[in-house]
């Protein structure tokens, strides 16, 4: 069993790496490289990354986050965030917000240390990261919006929901992680070593040297151990593929994901015993997968309930990256939900 199979298995919660199975993630508007687009090298990375330029920044504390947007035609806003350690989430997330732009307008968010917003000078415990987020939905004038969070993201948005439960109109957890989670300890320091040897690769330059397609085929156990997944069922476009792989190059493993990382289990410890407001409606989405590594994945999402009437856990059969492999389907499923809940 190699280190990327050992962390799945024993700390899912932590899940930040490609399945194994997810072979075809490049798909890329019919194989960019037999239309002669070639993997952008190491100096043209570094030129690029400084322009990548995409969606809205908004300052927080003296820095920029950014927020990229579908569905601009819509009033109802909802904001999504990412899993930790998620390499570009606006790119990742693309294919999923765009299934809920027909009814939402959208904001993907890169919080500090993912994609192209800002490495922050501040402690990435949840207090810091929850008001960075606060802060920022008010710069982009939100005042009511639904909050999807998937996996470290649920845990912040259980926290926004207890801090300013009046900014939302629910909030929406995709295999979130709940609180308390023992098990997120086990092999805590094997995943920090893992992901400090990483970070000093970010540092040499490695990272920015590979070329992801040589990478992936040649050494792929190493590839899937550090690459965030992508929807493997969509095709993204060659500018955003591109994209990924500078931001990968020259922002995988930075050091506020290494903090947030050595964080995560206080940051789950210091949320222990919060719940739903009794008059916010939630909907958490949990997959089969972590139920059947955890015998207590369901019930620990259930005690997070008070309000049966507006709150619910639905169980999916799929894994911990349901919103990608099976985007439509969860689209749908909360786009029911949100009606169902609008109209009572």
């Amino acid at each position: 069993m190699n280190q990327k199979e050992k962390i799945v298995i024993i700390v899912m919660v932590l899940i930040i790496l490609i399945s194994s199975t997810i072979g075809g993630i490049y798909k890329i508007n019919n194989d960019n490289k037999q239309q002669g687009n070639e993997q952008p090298n190491q100096i043209e990375q570094q030129k690029s990354y400084e322009s990548i330029n995409y969606g809205i920044k908004v300052e927080v504390n003296g820095k920029n986050m950014v927020f990229l947007v579908d569905g601009e035609k819509n009033e109802t806003p909802m904001v999504i965030l990412p899993g930790l350690g998620v390499n570009a989430p606006a790119i990742t997330h693309k294919p999923f917000a765009h299934a809920l732009s027909d009814k939402f307008k959208v904001y993907s968010a890169e919080p500090f240390g993912y994609g192209i917003s800002d490495i922050a000078d501040t402690e990435r415990s949840i207090e810091n990261i929850v008001s960075e987020l606060h802060t920022a939905v008010h710069e982009l004038g939100l005042e009511k919006f639904y909050l999807i969070g998937h996996s470290a993201g649920g845990l912040y948005s259980l926290k926004y929901a207890n801090e300013y439960p009046e900014d939302l109109l629910g909030v929406i957890g995709i295999d979130n992680t709940p609180a308390p989670f023992e098990e997120a300890k086990i092999g805590k320091n094997e995943t920090i070593a893992l992901f400090k040897e990483c970070n000093q690769k970010l540092k040499d330059g490695y990272w920015k040297s590979l070329d992801f397609e040589e990478w992936r085929t040649t050494n792929f156990e190493e590839f899937q151990q550090y690459v965030s997944p992508l929807d493997f069922t969509a095709e993204y476009s060659v500018e955003d593929m591109e994209n990924f792989q500078i931001i990968f190059g020259n922002n995988n493993c930075n050091d506020n994901l290494i903090e947030e990382i050595e964080l995560f289990t206080d940051n789950i410890d210091s949320s222990i015993g919060l719940k739903f407001p009794k008059d916010l409606p939630s909907l958490q989405f949990v997959s089969t997968a972590n139920m059947g590594q955890s015998d207590n994945w369901k019930p620990a999402h259930d005690n997070l309930i008070t309000n049966s009437e507006i709150q619910e856990v639905v169980v999916i059969d799929g894994g911990h990256y349901m919103h990608l492999e099976q985007r439509e389907g969860i689209a749908d499923k909360i786009k029911t939900w949100i009606e169902k809940i609008e109209n009572n």
